[in-house]
């Protein structure tokens, strides 16, 4: 058994908004440090024209700090919301419809970490 002491985990959310092939907006979530398994209940929130729903996705990866918590070293996965695409799986096509569905309100889901989103 190691007594050595176990390396902090520094976590967080990014988002990114992209229209078409265009990354348009992003967004990222406070830096959640030393949980393994972290809960952020952050709201983020893009305004999108009508025109531009059509082509939208959401690109959501969770990704590790290094251990000063400043920079991005890895994405530990991710998951993609939007009409469709060839990343959006029919959990993500559903939240992106609820959420067209309800506007300037939240609508959270659970999703599995894809590898690769």
């Amino acid at each position: 058994m190691s007594t050595s002491p176990r390396p902090k985990r520094y976590t967080c959310v990014k988002v990114c908004l992209t229209c078409g092939d265009r990354k348009t907006k992003k967004r990222k979530t406070n830096v959640k440090k030393g949980s393994a398994q972290p809960a952020w209940n952050e709201a983020l929130s893009f305004d999108v024209s009508e025109e531009q729903l059509s082509r939208a996705q959401l690109c959501v990866q969770v990704c590790r700090h290094g251990s000063s918590g400043v920079s991005c070293s890895a994405s530990l996965g991710g998951f993609q919301l939007g009409p469709g695409g060839s990343n959006v799986t029919e959990e993500g096509q559903r939240h992106w419809k609820e959420m067209l569905a309800n506007p300037r309100k939240a609508v959270s889901r659970w999703h599995a970490l894809q590898p690769n989103p």
